[in-house]
């Protein structure tokens, strides 16, 4: 079932929002730019799904094909692995991007993956010339699998579910003296996942450049690190949009900890196809922003998330029930009651949301 959580607590601001800003995502665009293959990704018009939801338009930011590497999560993986290896050699980033540092074969960078993360780490350490292993547990596809080893990664296989995974991942940087690169923020770990989350609000930069303003911006959030950037830069604009967060219905861990104001873990309602968002507990320094940024949180069951991934096959854009999580927030929001009257959502309307991921 789908769940609607109207926040009181959003007052439009706050100071962590400020490690992201517009002049920031060009830098970075910039310095990816240096990267053979790299190019903004595309905004494309929704007008059929836009008159269905009874809105005068619907714009998705297509992530599926970022760097060629298949999501957004590119973006901040490949950064962070990045700098870090330059860091290490006294280099420019920017020389790693182009090709033209030498191999960073000292660093071995190691992170757990529901999929997406594991192959932008690899990736970044393709890029740099350093060693990156990759915890993975069962649910991974096969697909993921496939085109993290592509990138000369090192598989471990990890009972249980992704808390193990990140778990033996930790241990295992502990133990041999890897640099550990999780999007997840934790006590005492915050300097890489900002990275991570600094390297995603380029695609929110491109957006506003690419549509101009928006009335309403939609993203989905497993831990918060896309969630987070998204509403960072937009919250920072004149006049700002409504923000609001999907999560899966099964752990919606960033509705709670904004119901509750403290940091908290989700109980798991049983599995669900939105994989990549079946996040127990958030990041933490994610979901304080978005208590104070984001209006309404929409958490949304499978059936949902199902019908949101046809709308967007049908339109041209394959992806995969996670990929689609931004539609089935404003499909959800639909069903409500009141739900696009109190979010101001009409036929005046113009919302955006973000296809994360490519079709498997």
């Amino acid at each position: 079932m789908n769940r609607i959580f109207f926040n009181p607590h959003a007052t439009g601001h706050h100071p962590g929002a400020g490690i992201f800003s517009a002049q920031g995502a060009r830098d970075l665009r910039a310095l990816f730019s240096a990267a053979p293959g790299f190019a903004p990704t595309p905004l494309v018009r929704l007008d059929a799904i836009a008159a269905g939801l009874g809105i005068g338009e619907v714009w998705a930011k297509d992530e599926r094909n970022r760097f060629g590497q298949g999501s957004f999560k590119s973006l901040g993986g490949a950064y962070a692995v990045v700098s870090l290896a330059a860091a290490l050699l006294s280099v420019p980033p920017a020389d790693i991007f182009a090709g033209r540092a030498p191999r960073a074969s000292r660093l071995t960078v190691a992170t757990a993956t529901a999929g997406n993360h594991g192959r932008a780490v690899a990736f970044g350490a393709n890029l740099a010339g350093a060693r990156a292993v990759v915890f993975i547990y069962g649910d991974v596809p096969e697909a993921h699998r496939n085109a993290i080893r592509d990138l000369g990664a090192e598989l471990v296989s990890v009972p249980g579910d992704y808390e193990a995974a990140c778990r033996a991942a930790e241990e295992a940087c502990a133990r041999e003296g890897w640099v550990l690169v999780s999007d997840v923020a934790a006590e005492n770990y915050t300097d890489i996942p900002s990275r991570i989350m600094q390297g995603y609000s380029v695609l929110a930069a491109e957006a506003m450049e690419q549509g101009g303003a928006f009335s309403h911006v939609v993203a989905q959030a497993g831990v918060g690190g896309l969630a987070t950037p998204v509403a960072s830069l937009f919250s920072q604009v004149e006049p700002p949009p409504a923000i609001i967060v999907v999560e899966a219905a099964n752990v919606p861990c960033l509705m709670e900890s904004a119901r509750t104001g403290r940091f908290t873990r989700a109980a798991t309602g049983g599995t669900t196809i939105l994989n990549r968002l079946d996040c127990p507990t958030p990041s933490s320094t994610t979901w304080p922003i978005l208590r104070a940024l984001a209006q309404c949180y929409a958490a949304v069951d499978d059936a949902t998330a199902t019908e949101a991934m046809e709308a967007l096959a049908g339109a041209g854009l394959a992806t995969t029930p996670t990929g689609a999580a931004g539609l089935a927030g404003l499909m959800a929001l639909k069903r409500g009651p009141d739900s696009f009257a109190r979010l101001g959502l009409t036929r005046d309307s113009k919302a955006l949301i973000v296809i994360t991921e490519q079709a498997l």
